[in-house]
């Protein structure tokens, strides 16, 4: 016995006992803040945990999170309905996904945010490692080591950090003290895969 009206942006709830409340306004899209927009997160062998979180509109208490293969989510991965803003998942494959997520108001869901991609992807492939060594026999106190590796590996020489440019090109100078004197080089790309090199120099300065 009760007719309403509903514009855009507006619901209203009908149910078996009574009628149609009044229109009011859908609540707003929260503001995603985690992963990043084309965030990017490379594993060896485990995949990492996904934190996602956001910002709610002020006294929205519920959530809908929705997770996809595709950027038209048809190939949904998750589906739910929060009572906080934030949700974890640790057992995610390799590949690419979005994410968005709506505000709810009791049976009133309002627009999803901005969908969100980022990436997954296994690395067991162990950083390039190249290096430049001084000769067997040196008659020098001291040598400029140069090489490259993967571009964003950490790389070491002699267990201390060295810095490399943004190619993944590095230069040290090494000085050496009299007799047999042992260069270790280690690069670890972002999935904790390791190469390493030694070389043996005798020193007769």
């Amino acid at each position: 016995g009760k007719t309403v009206r509903v514009g855009p942006n507006l619901s209203t709830t009908v149910n078996l006992t009574g009628p149609p409340t009044t229109p009011r306004a859908l609540p707003e899209p929260p503001a995603t803040v985690s992963p990043a927009a084309d965030a990017s997160f490379v594993y060896r062998e485990l995949p990492p945990l996904i934190r996602f979180s956001w910002q709610g509109p002020a006294r929205t208490k519920t959530f809908r999170l929705q997770l996809a293969r595709d950027p038209g989510f048809t190939k949904v991965v998750v589906d739910e309905k929060l009572d906080h803003a934030g949700y974890s998942h640790g057992n995610l494959s390799q590949g690419d996904y979005y994410w968005k997520v709506s505000s709810c108001d009791g049976w009133s869901e309002g627009k999803a945010s901005q969908a969100r991609h980022f990436r997954l992807v296994q690395d067991r492939e162990p950083p390039p490692l190249e290096v430049m060594f001084p000769p067997a026999v040196l008659e020098d106190r001291q040598f400029l080591l140069t090489g490259t590796t993967e571009a964003g590996a950490e790389l070491f020489v002699n267990n201390k950090p060295a810095p490399t440019g943004v190619g993944g090109e590095f230069s040290r100078l090494l000085k050496f003290q009299r007799g047999i004197n042992i260069i270790t080089v280690e690069a670890v790309d972002a999935a904790g895969n390791i190469t390493y090199k030694t070389h043996k120099v005798v020193c007769k300065f």
